[in-house]
């Protein structure tokens, strides 16, 4: 008897994932990804911390620069375009960022570089702070007089001292927004005129306002040298902040309850305190290095209770 032989043709295997697998997979990639990205935050605010050290620590380079060269005489601050026709000194107004950078000091994208008067503000800048209000999103040019802690969303602007367009002396115009400020007080301050009698609080830099004179320019009392500073490992040069007029701004009660002695400084880095008006901010002194310090209790501190205790001093006139 033939036996008849019958082959089957196989079927191809099927490779896939059920809905069930499908589902895992995703759970654990979400996990994954919850897990990874407060490390990457961390990380990422960790070098914009970094950076922003990095930016502090050639800003005071080019300043000591630039005050060798000037026979050790500190720049101003700033000097605002006059009022009337009693400044003729500056016609156009001084920023101290603006001429770190016209000077050939430190490299940084100028505002008016395409020759519009609207100026721009260029993200390469060695005075943006990586975690700084970029202008695109409304923050800049900080003047509100309500209390500003140091978490405060005004804090973390910048200032720009605007240059006239086109300029009076008739160079092309110049102008750099920074994220930085000086360790200054204005020139209307009596406490920050050595000649006056009482106590004194006069800062390294100075600040003159839209009223100052050509005498108040050039007056031997508003003149700062590199020589009255004594401390500097702990004299305060530069710091995060959106106004220069950030020096001795208090005593004023925040929402908080405290009194803060110090507005306007910004604390952009590191995790907030626990009632969220404090965090961390950079600061440079005069002998180039940059700290990363707690704005609490520094806010909390009157300036004229700083000294080599808390390793800051911000007066000239306080250095022991």
């Amino acid at each position: 008897m033939n036996r008849t032989t019958h082959t089957f043709a196989q079927r191809p295997r099927r490779f896939g994932f059920t809905l069930v697998e499908l589902l895992v997979v995703i759970g654990i990639i979400a996990l994954l990804i919850g897990i990874l990205l407060p490390a990457l935050n961390k990380a990422r605010r960790s070098a914009a911390t970094v950076k922003c050290s990095s930016n502090m620590r050639q800003i005071g380079l080019a300043i000591l620069q630039y005050t060798t060269n000037s026979k050790g005489i500190l720049m101003p601050a700033q000097i605002l375009r006059a009022s009337s026709s009693s400044q003729t000194i500056y016609p156009d107004g001084f920023g101290w960022s603006n001429e770190l950078v016209h000077q050939n000091y430190i490299k940084a994208p100028n505002a008016y570089a395409s020759g519009s008067s609207t100026p721009e503000f260029p993200s390469d800048s060695v005075f943006r702070c990586p975690e700084g209000i970029v202008p695109e999103d409304g923050g800049g040019g900080s003047t509100s007089t309500e209390p500003m802690w140091p978490t405060n969303t005004a804090c973390n602007a910048y200032t720009f001292v605007k240059s006239n367009v086109p300029r009076v002396d008739g160079q092309p115009a110049y102008a750099v927004a920074t994220w930085y400020q000086l360790n200054a007080r204005t020139q209307t301050s009596a406490q920050n005129d050595p000649t006056v009698s009482g106590t004194q609080r006069v800062s390294p830099f100075m600040d003159f306002t839209s009223a100052a004179t050509n005498a108040d320019i050039t007056a031997p009392k508003f003149q700062r040298k590199i020589s009255m500073i004594r401390k500097s490992q702990s004299m305060v040069m530069i710091v995060e902040a959106s106004d220069p007029n950030w020096v001795d701004q208090g005593p004023v009660v925040e929402p908080n309850g405290k009194s803060f002695f110090i507005r306007r400084i910004d604390a952009r880095h590191g995790k907030k305190t626990a009632d969220g008006f404090n965090a961390s901010t950079n600061i440079c002194f005069f002998d180039g290095h940059v700290e990363l310090q707690p704005t609490e209790p520094i806010c909390y501190t009157h300036p004229d209770n700083f000294g080599e205790a808390s390793g800051h001093i911000i007066y000239t006139n306080k250095q022991k």
